[in-house]
Protein backbone atom coordinates (compact mmCIF):
# COMPACT_ATOMS: atom_id res chain seq x y z
CA UNK A 1 0.00 0.00 0.00
CA UNK A 2 3.01 2.01 1.07
CA UNK A 3 4.92 1.72 -2.32
CA UNK A 4 1.45 2.23 -4.31
CA UNK A 5 0.40 5.45 -2.64
CA UNK A 6 4.31 6.83 -3.08
CA UNK A 7 4.19 5.99 -6.91
CA UNK A 8 3.29 9.19 -8.83
CA UNK A 9 1.88 7.65 -11.83
CA UNK A 10 -1.62 5.73 -12.31
CA UNK A 11 -1.66 1.89 -11.51
CA UNK A 12 -4.84 -0.29 -11.89
CA UNK A 13 -4.18 -0.75 -7.91
CA UNK A 14 -3.78 2.99 -7.29
CA UNK A 15 -7.32 3.64 -5.84
CA UNK A 16 -8.26 5.22 -9.35
CA UNK A 17 -11.72 5.60 -8.10
CA UNK A 18 -11.15 7.41 -5.05
CA UNK A 19 -8.20 9.73 -6.33
CA UNK A 20 -10.22 11.16 -9.06
CA UNK A 21 -13.94 10.62 -8.09
CA UNK A 22 -14.79 9.05 -11.50
CA UNK A 23 -16.03 5.51 -12.13
CA UNK A 24 -14.24 2.79 -13.63
CA UNK A 25 -15.78 1.56 -17.24
CA UNK A 26 -13.35 -0.65 -18.42
CA UNK A 27 -9.50 -1.72 -18.55
CA UNK A 28 -7.93 -2.53 -22.12
CA UNK A 29 -4.69 -4.20 -21.87
CA UNK A 30 -1.70 -3.59 -23.63
CA UNK A 31 -2.09 -4.79 -27.04
CA UNK A 32 0.47 -5.64 -29.92
CA UNK A 33 0.98 -3.51 -33.15
CA UNK A 34 -1.20 -5.88 -35.42
CA UNK A 35 -4.21 -6.23 -32.94
CA UNK A 36 -4.26 -1.92 -32.34
CA UNK A 37 -7.73 -1.59 -34.13
CA UNK A 38 -11.42 -3.67 -34.34
CA UNK A 39 -11.05 -5.04 -37.83
CA UNK A 40 -15.04 -5.50 -38.97
CA UNK A 41 -14.27 -9.19 -40.53
CA UNK A 42 -12.95 -10.61 -36.79
CA UNK A 43 -15.74 -8.99 -34.52
CA UNK A 44 -14.70 -11.59 -32.21
CA UNK A 45 -11.32 -10.95 -31.50
CA UNK A 46 -9.70 -9.78 -28.21
CA UNK A 47 -9.87 -5.91 -28.84
CA UNK A 48 -13.23 -6.45 -29.91
CA UNK A 49 -14.28 -8.40 -26.52
CA UNK A 50 -12.41 -6.11 -24.55
CA UNK A 51 -14.02 -2.87 -26.14
CA UNK A 52 -17.47 -4.31 -26.02
CA UNK A 53 -17.29 -4.51 -22.47
CA UNK A 54 -16.68 -0.44 -22.48
CA UNK A 55 -19.52 -0.24 -24.17
CA UNK A 56 -22.00 -1.92 -21.98
CA UNK A 57 -20.98 0.40 -18.97
CA UNK A 58 -20.77 3.38 -21.15
CA UNK A 59 -24.81 2.31 -22.32
CA UNK A 60 -25.76 1.85 -18.15
CA UNK A 61 -23.80 4.99 -17.39
CA UNK A 62 -24.91 7.23 -20.02
CA UNK A 63 -28.69 5.65 -19.09
CA UNK A 64 -30.46 7.02 -22.40
CA UNK A 65 -31.81 4.92 -25.01
CA UNK A 66 -31.58 7.47 -27.53
CA UNK A 67 -28.01 8.63 -29.78
CA UNK A 68 -25.81 10.45 -27.06
CA UNK A 69 -22.32 12.16 -27.54
CA UNK A 70 -19.56 10.97 -25.99
CA UNK A 71 -16.01 13.13 -25.69
CA UNK A 72 -12.71 11.18 -25.37
CA UNK A 73 -9.83 13.07 -23.38
CA UNK A 74 -6.94 13.14 -21.13
CA UNK A 75 -4.31 15.20 -19.76
CA UNK A 76 -1.57 15.30 -22.03
CA UNK A 77 -1.21 14.05 -25.65
CA UNK A 78 -0.26 10.14 -26.42
CA UNK A 79 -2.40 8.48 -23.76
CA UNK A 80 -4.82 6.72 -26.43
CA UNK A 81 -7.58 9.09 -27.25
CA UNK A 82 -7.76 8.29 -30.84
CA UNK A 83 -7.31 4.89 -30.39
CA UNK A 84 -9.92 4.73 -28.25
CA UNK A 85 -12.18 6.94 -30.16
CA UNK A 86 -11.68 4.98 -33.29
CA UNK A 87 -12.22 1.36 -31.08
CA UNK A 88 -15.11 2.71 -29.30
CA UNK A 89 -16.77 3.94 -32.81
CA UNK A 90 -16.19 0.68 -34.21
CA UNK A 91 -17.46 -1.58 -31.58
CA UNK A 92 -20.55 0.43 -32.01
CA UNK A 93 -20.70 0.16 -35.41
CA UNK A 94 -20.44 -3.89 -34.77
CA UNK A 95 -23.46 -3.61 -32.64
CA UNK A 96 -25.93 -2.12 -35.13
CA UNK A 97 -25.73 1.36 -34.32
CA UNK A 98 -25.11 4.84 -36.42
CA UNK A 99 -22.03 6.10 -35.26
CA UNK A 100 -20.21 9.22 -36.59
CA UNK A 101 -16.28 9.85 -34.96
CA UNK A 102 -15.38 13.53 -35.04
CA UNK A 103 -11.77 14.13 -34.88
CA UNK A 104 -11.81 17.30 -32.83
CA UNK A 105 -8.69 18.47 -32.71
CA UNK A 106 -8.04 21.38 -35.05
CA UNK A 107 -4.23 21.49 -34.15
CA UNK A 108 -3.15 18.09 -34.37
CA UNK A 109 -5.19 15.86 -36.26
CA UNK A 110 -4.27 11.88 -37.60
CA UNK A 111 -7.67 10.57 -38.17
CA UNK A 112 -7.57 11.07 -41.37
CA UNK A 113 -4.52 9.39 -41.78
CA UNK A 114 -5.79 5.81 -40.05
CA UNK A 115 -8.67 6.05 -42.06
CA UNK A 116 -6.98 7.08 -45.43
CA UNK A 117 -9.18 10.41 -46.17
CA UNK A 118 -8.84 13.43 -46.98
CA UNK A 119 -8.40 16.12 -44.42
CA UNK A 120 -10.38 18.61 -46.04
CA UNK A 121 -14.12 19.24 -45.96
CA UNK A 122 -14.41 18.58 -42.02
CA UNK A 123 -15.38 20.18 -38.90
CA UNK A 124 -13.61 23.66 -39.47
CA UNK A 125 -15.48 23.85 -42.71
CA UNK A 126 -18.70 23.03 -41.25
CA UNK A 127 -18.21 25.49 -38.06
CA UNK A 128 -16.76 28.48 -40.71
CA UNK A 129 -20.57 27.65 -42.26
CA UNK A 130 -19.10 26.46 -45.61
CA UNK A 131 -20.56 23.90 -45.82
CA UNK A 132 -23.60 21.82 -44.23
CA UNK A 133 -23.34 18.51 -42.22
CA UNK A 134 -24.45 16.01 -45.16
CA UNK A 135 -21.22 17.84 -47.10
CA UNK A 136 -18.75 16.60 -44.00
CA UNK A 137 -20.25 13.35 -43.41
CA UNK A 138 -17.31 11.00 -45.01
CA UNK A 139 -18.31 7.07 -45.89
CA UNK A 140 -16.47 4.02 -44.28
CA UNK A 141 -16.74 0.38 -45.36
CA UNK A 142 -19.72 0.42 -42.86
CA UNK A 143 -22.57 1.91 -43.90
CA UNK A 144 -23.55 2.71 -40.38
CA UNK A 145 -20.22 3.91 -39.34
CA UNK A 146 -19.62 7.94 -40.70
CA UNK A 147 -16.31 9.84 -39.97
CA UNK A 148 -15.86 13.63 -40.02
CA UNK A 149 -12.28 14.70 -40.61
CA UNK A 150 -10.82 17.82 -39.06
CA UNK A 151 -10.86 20.02 -42.14
CA UNK A 152 -8.10 22.79 -42.19
CA UNK A 153 -5.92 24.14 -39.17
CA UNK A 154 -8.07 27.28 -38.84
CA UNK A 155 -6.26 30.26 -37.17
CA UNK A 156 -8.60 30.52 -33.86
CA UNK A 157 -9.59 26.59 -33.37
CA UNK A 158 -10.98 27.68 -30.06
CA UNK A 159 -13.74 30.26 -30.90
CA UNK A 160 -14.75 28.06 -33.71
CA UNK A 161 -15.09 25.14 -31.76
CA UNK A 162 -17.19 27.30 -28.58
CA UNK A 163 -19.62 28.40 -31.15
CA UNK A 164 -23.06 28.14 -31.88
CA UNK A 165 -22.59 25.54 -35.32
CA UNK A 166 -21.16 22.87 -32.89
CA UNK A 167 -23.91 22.85 -31.05
CA UNK A 168 -25.28 23.06 -33.91
CA UNK A 169 -23.27 20.10 -35.48
CA UNK A 170 -24.33 17.65 -32.24
CA UNK A 171 -27.95 18.42 -32.88
CA UNK A 172 -27.98 17.61 -36.32
CA UNK A 173 -26.36 14.18 -35.79
CA UNK A 174 -29.08 13.37 -32.97
CA UNK A 175 -31.35 14.25 -35.47
CA UNK A 176 -30.36 11.78 -37.62
CA UNK A 177 -30.05 9.11 -35.22
CA UNK A 178 -26.12 9.12 -35.09
CA UNK A 179 -23.82 8.09 -31.89
CA UNK A 180 -20.94 10.74 -31.68
CA UNK A 181 -17.90 9.62 -30.65
CA UNK A 182 -15.63 13.48 -30.23
CA UNK A 183 -11.87 12.96 -30.35
CA UNK A 184 -10.74 15.40 -28.58
CA UNK A 185 -7.41 17.21 -27.84
CA UNK A 186 -5.14 16.74 -24.96
CA UNK A 187 -6.94 19.16 -21.47
CA UNK A 188 -3.87 20.64 -20.05
CA UNK A 189 -2.03 21.79 -22.64
CA UNK A 190 -4.69 23.61 -24.41
CA UNK A 191 -8.32 25.45 -23.59
CA UNK A 192 -9.75 23.60 -26.76
CA UNK A 193 -11.53 20.89 -24.25
CA UNK A 194 -12.81 22.76 -21.89
CA UNK A 195 -15.16 24.58 -24.92
CA UNK A 196 -16.64 21.58 -26.32
CA UNK A 197 -16.99 19.16 -22.83
CA UNK A 198 -20.21 21.04 -21.83
CA UNK A 199 -21.85 20.62 -24.94
CA UNK A 200 -21.46 16.55 -25.15
CA UNK A 201 -23.58 14.44 -23.32
CA UNK A 202 -20.67 12.46 -21.50
CA UNK A 203 -16.80 12.89 -20.74
CA UNK A 204 -14.78 9.75 -20.42
CA UNK A 205 -11.41 10.40 -19.57
CA UNK A 206 -7.90 8.10 -20.85
CA UNK A 207 -5.77 6.92 -18.68
CA UNK A 208 -2.16 5.05 -19.32
CA UNK A 209 -1.09 2.44 -16.85
CA UNK A 210 2.53 3.70 -15.96
CA UNK A 211 2.44 6.98 -18.01
CA UNK A 212 -0.44 9.13 -16.38
CA UNK A 213 0.77 10.87 -13.43
CA UNK A 214 -1.81 10.91 -10.78
CA UNK A 215 -1.73 14.45 -10.08
CA UNK A 216 -2.50 14.93 -13.68
CA UNK A 217 -5.05 13.28 -13.65
CA UNK A 218 -6.79 14.73 -10.58
CA UNK A 219 -6.19 18.31 -12.36
CA UNK A 220 -7.78 16.88 -15.97
CA UNK A 221 -10.83 16.40 -13.90
CA UNK A 222 -10.86 19.41 -12.05
CA UNK A 223 -10.75 21.62 -14.73
CA UNK A 224 -13.48 19.70 -16.58
CA UNK A 225 -15.90 19.48 -13.81
CA UNK A 226 -15.30 23.58 -13.25
CA UNK A 227 -16.63 23.99 -16.77
CA UNK A 228 -19.49 22.14 -16.01
CA UNK A 229 -18.13 18.87 -17.98
CA UNK A 230 -20.32 15.42 -16.95
CA UNK A 231 -17.75 12.71 -16.30
CA UNK A 232 -19.32 8.93 -17.21
CA UNK A 233 -16.20 7.51 -16.10
CA UNK A 234 -12.53 6.59 -16.97
CA UNK A 235 -10.86 4.13 -18.82
CA UNK A 236 -7.44 2.62 -18.51
CA UNK A 237 -5.46 2.02 -21.12
CA UNK A 238 -2.10 -0.85 -21.89
CA UNK A 239 -2.93 -2.31 -18.95
CA UNK A 240 -0.89 -4.89 -18.01
CA UNK A 241 -2.20 -8.50 -17.39
CA UNK A 242 -0.47 -8.30 -13.39
CA UNK A 243 -2.01 -5.42 -12.17
CA UNK A 244 -5.02 -5.92 -13.17
CA UNK A 245 -4.98 -10.22 -11.88
CA UNK A 246 -8.35 -11.44 -11.55
CA UNK A 247 -10.17 -8.46 -13.78
CA UNK A 248 -7.99 -10.62 -16.76
CA UNK A 249 -9.26 -13.91 -16.38
CA UNK A 250 -13.16 -12.79 -15.76
CA UNK A 251 -13.40 -11.07 -18.34
CA UNK A 252 -10.55 -10.15 -21.15
CA UNK A 253 -9.25 -13.67 -20.89
CA UNK A 254 -12.86 -15.24 -21.06
CA UNK A 255 -13.50 -12.97 -24.07
CA UNK A 256 -10.33 -14.12 -25.67
CA UNK A 257 -11.19 -17.61 -25.16
CA UNK A 258 -14.59 -17.22 -26.66
CA UNK A 259 -13.52 -15.43 -29.44
CA UNK A 260 -10.77 -17.65 -30.56
CA UNK A 261 -12.59 -21.02 -29.79
CA UNK A 262 -14.44 -21.33 -33.23
CA UNK A 263 -11.39 -20.21 -35.40
CA UNK A 264 -9.79 -22.80 -33.30
CA UNK A 265 -12.32 -25.77 -33.76
CA UNK A 266 -12.44 -24.49 -37.40
CA UNK A 267 -8.93 -25.43 -37.80
CA UNK A 268 -8.52 -28.58 -36.05
CA UNK A 269 -11.60 -29.90 -38.11
CA UNK A 270 -10.04 -29.04 -41.31
CA UNK A 271 -6.80 -30.77 -40.30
Amino acid sequence: VVIDRLNPRITFTSGMEKDLGVSMLGVIPGLSPDELYIEFEKPKARVAEAYGIVRANLDFAMMSDEPWSLLVTSGFQSEGKTLTSINLARSMALDGRKVCLVDGDLRRTYLHQTFEMDRELGLTEFLSEECQLDDVLKDTSLGNFKIITAGRTPLNPSRLLNSDRMSALLDGLREQGYHVIFDSPAVLPIVDTSLIAPKIDGVLLLLKEEGTQRYAAQKTVERLRRVGANFVGALLNDASIKGYGYYYYYGYRYGYDYGYSEEVAKTKTTV
